[in-house]
């Protein structure tokens, strides 16, 4: 039972089976030829048997074939390297051909929005930044294609690939211990679905989503979540409110609130300061946030 766990922890299913890209998976094989090479030229280089150099060679092509097999891939990454470097002809053989595919490579605010844009994730109505028609649409329907359970209390899997981690253990139904090196929390059950879901779509429609730092894709999810407009759990509309919090001894910030409007789960309460609120947070609703005196303890 302890091996079947170690493989459990080391599968990542949205990069395996009818996820596994083809292109990545000749890339990283092509990688594990090399490195088997490598590994035995340098074994009879430093004086060993060829039967030992063969040896050492054979088990690092293994390990590395185990580890395509369980993950996907060798080196984070893989799929924007395949999409960016690989000639389009290789690509469109494989049906992965899409020279207009978003890229995203900077995690300036400007040039995220730009690129969510480009993807068909955020649109303008108005003076509000939201989801896109077709975005919502696909959204919706990753979080209803689970069962009721997995809606609001989704498996580690979800979590691990929203956070791109190797390595994800459930501490309740909001608190993950991630890599073995620290928690992460969200605000509720229903909040880890959406960034679950949220992470799977953005990952179908852009590269570099992979690669991005697991800071930063936490930064896009939650600006992302509080634009969700259908509670994951009831399917009742959600309702966003941004208010401005003034301090006597600090900076003034800006706190967003997304919840539903029937069953009052909450998506997202996010606070950040009022000089960066602008693309994210300030203008969510077409709104300028109200004034609100914070507590001395806020």
């Amino acid at each position: 039972m302890g091996d079947q766990s170690v493989v459990d922890r080391l599968r990542r299913p949205e990069y395996t089976g009818e996820n596994r890209c083809l292109p990545c998976t000749a890339l990283n094989v092509a990688l594990a030829v090399v490195a088997a090479v490598a590994v035995a030229a340098g074994g009879l280089a430093a004086g060993g048997s060829r039967a030992s150099a063969a040896g050492a060679g054979g088990a690092v092509f293994a390990a590395a074939l185990a580890a395509i097999a369980l993950r996907g891939y060798l080196i984070p990454g893989t799929p924007t390297i395949t999409r960016r470097y690989f000639p389009d002809r290789v690509l469109e053989a494989f049906g992965k051909g899409d020279a207009d595919r978003p890229v995203l490579e900077s995690v300036d605010d400007e040039a995220i929005a730009a690129t969510l844009s480009r993807a068909g994730v955020l649109a303008e109505d108005g003076d509000a930044v939201v989801l896109a028609d077709g975005f919502r649409t696909a959204l919706r329907e990753r979080i209803e294609s689970g069962d009721s359970d997995a809606q609001v209390d989704p498996d580690v899997d979800g979590v691990r690939a929203a956070l791109c981690a190797d390595d994800v253990r459930a501490l309740g139904a909001t608190s993950f211990e991630v890599d073995g090196e620290g928690i992460e929390r969200w605000v509720s059950a229903e909040a880890v679905a959406v960034d679950a879901a949220l992470a799977a779509e953005l990952d179908d429609r852009l590269d570099g989503w992979e690669a991005l730092h697991r800071g930063d894709r936490r930064d896009v999810l939650t600006g992302l979540r509080l634009r969700v407009e259908r509670c994951p759990a009831c399917g009742s509309p959600t309702e966003t409110t941004v208010e401005r919090l003034d301090h006597c001894c600090r900076r003034p910030h800006v706190a967003v609130q997304t919840a539903c409007r029937e069953c009052e789960a909450l998506l997202g309460d996010h606070v950040v300061p009022a000089s960066a609120a602008d693309t994210w947070i300030e203008r969510v609703d077409g709104e300028e946030p109200s004034d609100r005196p914070a507590s001395p303890s806020a």
